[in-house]
């Protein structure tokens, strides 16, 4: 049943040590803003005679940061077994875009072993997904306006950073039943996330009109140079 069949040929790389190079092995995509992790694996190309300290930087930390150990030790005895390095996405509050960003993986010209001891690096290239949505946040009116000077609240945010100053205009469509005590409101890249009171109080017409509904107007900012607010 077996005489003359021909076995399959299995085909395998030999791969030469490279002395002084930092071999690294990508595990896993990108990193995103909800958190999502990116992982790397490295090693040395060669055995060293002496101690290699590998540093991992991410070159912009507004977007993903090295979780865990940053420092690697690769020493005679484990030079070729793979360490794992986590990178994990940071969330900077920008409606920014997808994000390329990139890790630095580098010797620290500390070693005696001079093969490792020359600016030996690797430069990673990754992305950071955005997750923001520019947007407002208005809260729940509490309480009800009444003629006899009555108050109701109700507090705005915004929903990511700007790149410029916002100003949001708040009116009352029927300043004969209600009006509001600020007629805007200022967002900046600090006090963007802070809520902002805005205080509405009811107006006595003279009026035998019973309970009458109005509603107070928020005016989108047509000036800012954030396009991700303009208009919206």
């Amino acid at each position: 049943n077996y005489s003359g069949i021909d076995p399959l040929d299995m085909p395998l790389t030999n791969v030469e040590d490279v002395f002084g190079a930092i071999m690294v092995h990508t595990n896993s995509g990108e990193t995103s803003e909800e958190g999502e992790k990116a992982s790397f694996s490295v090693r040395l190309g060669g055995a060293p005679t002496d101690n290699v300290y590998v540093l991992i930087t991410s070159q912009d930390t507004s977007e993903g940061t090295v979780e865990g150990d940053d420092n690697l030790t690769f020493r005679t005895a484990n030079w070729k077994g793979w360490q794992t390095v986590t990178i994990k996405g940071a969330d900077d509050n920008l409606t920014d875009g997808n994000i390329a960003y990139q890790v630095k993986v580098a010797a620290d010209n500390n070693s005696l072993d001079q093969n490792y001891n020359d600016n030996v690096s690797v430069m990673l290239s990754l992305k950071n997904y955005d997750n923001e949505a520019s947007g407002y946040r208005v809260s729940d009116i509490s309480g009800m306006t009444t003629e006899t000077g009555g108050q109701a609240f109700f507090s705005v945010r915004l929903t990511s950073r700007p790149v410029d100053n916002l100003t949001l205009g708040v009116s009352s469509d029927n300043t004969s039943e209600g009006t509001v005590g600020i007629s805007s409101l200022i967002f900046n890249s600090s006090n963007w996330n802070a809520e902002q009171l805005v205080t509405v109080t009811g107006v006595d017409d003279n009026l035998n009109d019973n309970d009458t509904s109005y509603q107070i107007i928020l005016v989108a900012d047509n000036s800012t140079s954030d396009t991700n607010y303009l208009n919206l």
